[in-house]
């Protein structure tokens, strides 16, 4: 038994179901995940931590259970199981890294079309649209990853890999097909379009709007802007005003900071918040305010978190790709030169041993979104907020509580 490719194969085994769990076990217990506004992309966040439990369970897991036994699952070659087996870790391999290069692209372009057109972003993403969008993803990817079930390139075990793996040096044009599909496609769509967005990010803080916010879009045919609406908006607004603890505004006011990011708090796609009916009747409990329906903007502005999200999605996709580069490039020089080059056994193992770290890397980088670093706080501190919660509300009814108790001593 190696002992290096083990302990790191087993440590990438370990990452990797631990922090995909904790990152479901977030998204069911925080509400703020599920919100309107937050559901379509948390879902598809879920989707990849689903991918990433797959592929470690059936692709990391083995490889690092072949390293710690010295072979594989089926040693004997004769055995019908074998092949199977070998195609089924192959076939795993394959989808779950072309599914997941395929999601990246699709979060960049859901920033890109946030950045550019936040109005046609919001009819566009929305929960039923992403459920039928990851359909129709897990189709296709599961669709160009049984090839290999059908012949289309040979499978191998390949001990210096600890797995099975296709043979490209004897199909080329399976390697292309491959290779185009999760490393290049996806490579040459993130890349412009995050381009994009930094360069349409700076042409807007040249043109701010009238108060010094960063204007994303004035959106002239937003349905609910007429006087009437408004009207009834500014009704709804102060209908049972002296039941409720804080008094409304009457005038909305930006929070902006001084490069022009508008409040993440005061962006309503951008929102943060984490609002039930227990924080509702924290601020009031005789007075229960009704949902009102959401309506579609005017004014879309930036705030810091969105572009934030924009660099989070590249980061990921950054570190996902370079972590394959060496394995790519190994492959590319075993198709087309295979009698000409001389790779050594450990130069393979390390190139693959990298390929396994893809599926615990994504979690860390998502704390750099404040949603999603706050709904993991609160998941971990979950005692001491509801300690909080409870302080909270019984404040507002501190001196009715202190009478009652002096009552009851009499």
């Amino acid at each position: 038994m190696d002992i290096i490719p083990t302990m790191f194969l087993c440590l990438a085994t370990v990452l990797a179901l631990v922090m995909n769990v904790f990152f479901i076990v977030v998204f069911i217990r925080r509400k703020r995940l599920r919100t309107p506004a937050t559901l379509p992309v948390s879902m598809v966040l879920v989707h990849l931590a689903f991918v990433d439990l797959i592929a470690t369970i059936l692709w990391t897991l083995f490889a690092a259970i072949t390293a710690v036994t010295d072979t594989w699952i089926i040693s004997d070659v004769n055995s019908s199981l074998h092949k199977p087996f070998c195609d089924l870790q192959v076939y795993i391999m394959t989808f779950c890294n072309v599914i997941t290069a395929h999601t990246l692209m699709a979060l960049m372009f859901e920033r890109f079309l946030w950045i550019f057109k936040p109005s046609k972003r919001q009819e566009i993403v929305f929960d039923l649209v992403v459920v039928l969008f990851l359909v129709a993803l897990y189709i296709f990817n599961g669709s160009i990853s049984s090839f290999v079930l059908w012949g289309f390139g040979q499978t191998d075990f390949f001990p210096d890999q600890y797995q099975c793996a296709v043979a490209y040096e004897e199909s080329a044009s399976h390697f292309q097909f491959t290779l185009a599909m999760h490393y290049w496609i996806p490579i040459a769509v993130i890349v412009p379009l995050y381009v994009a967005i930094l360069i349409r990010v700076r042409i807007l803080q040249k043109r701010r709007g009238p108060d010094g916010v960063i204007v994303l879009e004035e959106n002239l045919k937003a349905v609910g802007d007429s006087y009437s609406d408004r009207l009834k908006e500014m009704y709804m607004k102060f209908r049972g005003a002296g039941a409720k603890s804080v008094k409304p505004k009457v005038k909305k006011t930006k929070k902006k900071t001084n490069d022009g990011f508008v409040s993440d708090d005061d962006d309503f796609n951008s929102s943060d918040e984490e609002k039930s009916k227990a924080d509702e009747a924290v601020m009031s409990r005789d007075y229960m305010e009704k949902p009102e329906r959401k309506r579609e903007r005017k004014m879309y502005f930036l705030s810091r978190q969105d572009l934030r999200e924009a660099h989070m999605y590249a980061l990921i996709s950054a570190v996902y790709f370079v972590l394959w580069t060496p394995y790519m490039t190994r492959n590319i020089l075993y198709t087309y030169y295979y009698y000409d080059i001389n790779i050594s056994s450990e130069i393979v193992t390390t190139t693959v041993i990298l390929t396994h770290f893809c599926s615990c890397v994504k979690v860390p980088f998502y704390l750099l979104s404040d949603r999603m670093r706050g709904a993991m706080k609160k998941t971990l501190c979950r005692g001491k907020v509801d300690d909080n919660k409870k302080r909270k509300f019984d404040a507002p009814h501190q001196e009715e509580n202190m009478k009652r108790e002096e009552t009851t001593e009499l």
